[in-house]
C-alpha cells in the first residue's frame, strides 16, 4: 500500500486533513501546509478548507463536528483572553468521515473515494481526489 491508502483506515479527520485529501494530497506529507504561501498550496485545498470550515459551526451548520474547537486569543503571557467569534481551528476540529462523504455528496462530489496508486493516478492524469470519483464509479 502507498501512504495515501492508509488514510482510508480513518473514521475521523481534521478539517485540514480532509481538505488535503479532497485536493488529492497526503496529509502526512503536507502537515505544515498552512505555513506555505497560499499560491504554492495544493490546488483545491483552500476551497475545500473554506467549504468545510464554513459548514462546521456549533449551531445550525450543515456539518456536525465530532469535536469542535474554535480559535482562542491569548495575551502576551499566554493567558486565555477569549474565543475568536465565528472561528474554527482546522487542525483540532474533527469530523467523522461519513459526515464528510455526505457533505461532499450534497455538493455534487459524491464521496471521498478510495485512493488509487500513484502510478495509476499519473498514468490517467488524475490530479485530485475529486477526479478519482469517476474512476471509482461515483
Amino acid at each position: 500500500m502507498e501512504s495515501m491508502d492508509y488514510w482510508r483506515l480513518c473514521e475521523e479527520l481534521s478539517i485540514a486533513q480532509a481538505a488535503l485529501l479532497i485536493a488529492g494530497e497526503d496529509p502526512s506529507q503536507n502537515a505544515n501546509v498552512e505555513n506555505w504561501d497560499v499560491n504554492v498550496r495544493p490546488t483545491g485545498y483552500e476551497a475545500a478548507k473554506a467549504a468545510l470550515s464554513h459548514a462546521v459551526t456549533v449551531d445550525g451548520g450543515s456539518i456536525l463536528a465530532t469535536k469542535f474547537v474554535p480559535i482562542y486569543e491569548y495575551d502576551i503571557n499566554g493567558a486565555y483572553l477569549n474565543e475568536v467569534p465565528g472561528s474554527v481551528d482546522i487542525n483540532k476540529t474533527i469530523i467523522a468521515v461519513h459526515i464528510i462523504k455526505y457533505f461532499l455528496k450534497s455538493r455534487g462530489l459524491s464521496s471521498i473515494p478510495a485512493p488509487r496508486s500513484r502510478a495509476f493516478r499519473k498514468r490517467h492524469g488524475i490530479t485530485s481526489w475529486a477526479t478519482v470519483l469517476r474512476w471509482n464509479g461515483f
